[in-house]
């Protein structure tokens, strides 16, 4: 475990700066530069504006911050209660090994139990077989009939554009 206490709770304001800086390591080390970078306006605004629609956990060492959850909620209309959707986890590498991504897992958990969640959701890449390995060991349910889908920017513009008004 680590030296120093780490406090798992939601993301402030104050913490965007350091919530920028651990995207842009995740970007380096996930995506090799597919995504452009978040701006602290677009950041500010998903987390913070009235009605956000998604959060962050962060693990705080009482100054830095070195891991964060980013998550949101949803109600799909076939399930009888909300879901709570892990978007994205990362934990700073130096600081990986140290229980700070379970205590993230479990701090969501928390959450989708306030939220009277139905359960926690979230996609891996197959051949990310350390995270696999890290979500099994903590009980996760791994499904294999299951795909993942995505409209890209370009794709939702031009379907969005196919939409006749009423």
């Amino acid at each position: 475990m680590p030296s120093r206490p780490i406090e798992i709770r939601l993301a402030t304001k104050a913490d965007i700066p350091d919530l920028l800086s651990l995207a842009a390591l995740a970007e380096r080390e996930d995506h090799m530069g597919r995504f452009p970078h978040t701006s602290k306006e677009t950041l500010t605004r998903s987390l913070f504006a009235p009605g956000a629609f998604c959060g962050a956990l962060v693990a705080d060492m009482n100054g830095p911050i070195v891991g964060v959850a980013h998550f949101h909620h949803f109600w799909p209309a076939v399930i009888p209660q909300p879901i709570l959707a892990l978007d994205d986890l990362y934990v700073v590498e130096d600081y990986r090994s140290e229980g700070i991504g379970s205590r993230l897992i479990k701090g969501l958990c928390k959450l989708a139990i306030e939220f009277d969640c139905s359960h926690l959701d979230f996609t891996v890449r197959r051949n990310n077989r350390g995270a696999l390995r890290f979500y099994r060991k903590l009980g996760a349910i791994v499904f294999s009939d299951i795909r993942y889908c995505r409209y890209d920017r370009k794709a939702m513009q031009k379907l969005a554009e196919q939409l006749a008004p009423d």
